[in-house]
């Protein structure tokens, strides 16, 4: 189960505003029209860092928008909506993605399993831009264990940038619980009903939210990995850390991960500290890609997933590698 501490890293603070009224002239003028407010149903549209620990797991799911770049004949897919949570269940960042017209480049984004439409995807109505998506990504991504259910096409998702989930970790749960179907790769659903005994879900709901997604695959990876949210906070609080320190910092974690991954057997054409554009035509901040690990060591984690150019590594029981249906 999720394991809840007994406070969150921080409150959000509801500060209560008063207001003296006045009789006035001003009071009998017609009022003037305001703007509707803006509407989201994003929970976190920037990150909440304050609720996030420097080795603590991630989940994350991605709700993907279909595009249409000129000259192609088959769509392609980047992110639409991203949730991402903590072993909490808590929602670290949550945001819709928007991106600029491009001329000839169609777009289409509307899935009724998460009830979203393009109208969520809209500046005035929450949605943030993509560029600054992407870096906040990486940022989080960045020395971090990732989880995922099914996410192989999660490595092509990002728009701008190459090997976004950069020096992380990345654990898929469809492959922790292939057992539960024949052809290896249970849903979701499956897994959830199978192991945890519940859908994902509430009752009554028409549509599920991507936080729900990712908060039932942290569940289930945290039945094979556990994590001890409480005595992190005991710790980290003993030693002084706040969220302000670790921004400024990189994770203490990030060499261990990078051992545990150099750990693991699997071929490689990457060239050391080149770049490459995620678009044909564009030039704009090219992510170095992540140097190649070793290859000379055994393999250790029989589930661990690797991110290498833009697809993951699935390792058998006996380290080979498996080939295995994309699951977008």
């Amino acid at each position: 189960m999720l394991q809840l501490s007994f406070g969150s890293l921080s409150a959000d603070g509801n500060s209560n505003r008063g207001f003296l009224a006045f009789g006035s002239s001003a009071s009998l003028l017609p009022q003037t029209p305001q703007e509707p407010p803006s509407v989201t149903k994003s929970s976190a549209p920037s990150p909440r860092w304050d609720l996030l620990y420097p080795d603590e797991p991630i989940s994350v799911k991605i709700v993907s928008q279909r595009y249409l770049a000129p000259e192609q004949t088959v769509w392609d897919h980047r992110i639409g909506w991203i949730s991402v949570t903590n072993t909490a269940g808590q929602i670290i960042y949550d945001p819709f993605v928007t991106y600029p017209k491009e001329p000839g480049l169609k777009k289409h984004f509307s899935n009724r399993r998460y009830d979203v439409a393009k109208e969520d995807l809209m500046f005035r109505n929450g949605a943030r831009d993509g560029k600054e998506v992407e870096r906040n990504l990486m940022k989080l991504f960045d020395g971090r264990t990732v989880v995922v259910h099914g996410g192989k096409g999660y490595s092509d998702s990002c728009y701008y940038y190459e090997d976004a989930l950069g020096d992380s970790l990345v654990w898929d749960t469809q492959t922790l619980y292939a057992d539960m179907q024949n052809d290896g790769q249970p849903t979701l659903s499956t897994v959830a009903r199978l192991v945890l005994g519940r859908s994902i879900r509430q009752d009554g709901e028409d549509a599920r939210r991507p936080d729900q997604d990712a908060t039932t695959a942290m569940e289930l990876y945290l039945l094979r990995f556990p994590y001890d949210r409480e005595a992190k906070r005991v710790q980290y609080e003993a030693n002084g850390w706040t969220p302000e320190s670790y921004l400024r910092s990189p994770p203490k974690k990030r060499n261990e991960i990078r051992k545990a991954k150099s750990t693991m057997i699997m071929s490689t054409d990457l060239g050391s500290g080149s770049t490459s554009d995620r678009r044909p035509g564009t030039g704009e901040g090219a992510r170095p890609q992540s140097a190649p690990p070793d290859k000379t060591l055994n393999a250790a984690a029989q589930f661990a997933l690797r991110l290498q150019r833009r697809h993951f590594a699935d390792l058998g029981t006996d380290g080979a590698r498996e080939s295995r249906q994309e699951v977008f």
